[in-house]
This record gives C-alpha cells, sequence and structure tokens, in this order.
C-alpha cells in the first residue's frame, strides 16, 4: 500500500471507530461497557436512545460499503484494497468521490460517538 491517500483513510477511519486518537473518545469507546438497559435509555420523549445512534452509524458503514461496489452486492472491500484511481471516482448518484465517502464514514461515526458521550452524561 503505497499510496498516502489510502493511508490517511485508513487512519482517519480506525482513528473515528477504535484507535487511539487525539480528539478523545471513539465510537466504539463510547459504546464500551454499555448494557442493554443503558443503550435503550431515551434522554426524551422522541428523542435518540444510544442504541438506535449505533444501529444509524452501523447502517450508513453498510450503505456506503454498498456504493463503493455497486448496488447490488454488500460485501465490502477492505479501503487498503481499492485502487488508488478509483479513490477519485464519483459514487453512482455522482455527488461525492469514494474517498470523500470513505471520509464521511469517519466523520459521521465521530459525530454520533459525541451525541452518545452527551446521552451518557445525561443518563448520570
Amino acid at each position: 500500500m503505497a499510496d498516502a491517500r489510502i493511508r490517511l483513510l485508513l487512519d482517519i477511519l480506525d482513528q473515528a471507530h477504535d484507535q487511539k486518537a487525539w480528539h478523545g473518545t471513539t465510537l466504539r469507546g463510547s459504546l464500551r461497557g454499555l448494557s442493554p438497559r443503558e443503550a435503550l435509555w431515551r434522554p426524551g420523549p422522541k428523542r435518540h436512545c444510544i442504541w438506535e445512534l449505533a444501529l444509524h452509524t452501523a447502517y450508513w458503514k453498510y450503505a456506503v460499503r454498498r456504493q463503493l461496489l455497486g448496488a447490488d452486492r454488500a460485501g465490502f472491500p477492505r479501503v487498503r484494497r481499492l485502487p488508488p484511481a478509483k479513490l477519485a471516482a464519483k459514487t453512482p448518484r455522482g455527488t461525492w468521490t469514494n474517498a470523500e465517502q470513505i471520509h464521511g464514514v469517519a466523520a459521521h461515526d465521530l459525530y454520533h460517538a459525541g451525541q452518545i458521550q452527551l446521552i451518557k452524561r445525561l443518563m448520570r
């Protein structure tokens, strides 16, 4: 894996999901140690619970995986195997590049990790 862009995307994904990062708690870290009861606790009527946020982040990773491979396939090639030439290719809808989609997954995980941390504080 010689392409620096691929290495950077892998680092961003790892730091957002489960590796040590400068920004604080990762998505996996925000979920660590939660009981099912805590994950289902709602901070108020019609407010999302942690369980729903975790499911939401998982779904969008799945959706991006499908976009990278085409709508008819659900598997996910590891980002390190993605040919560098495909990073600049647009997604099927033509709005974002594959690199932007991969980066967006990491940003999305971090956004919801922050929400989960706030919900956990409200729980106390």
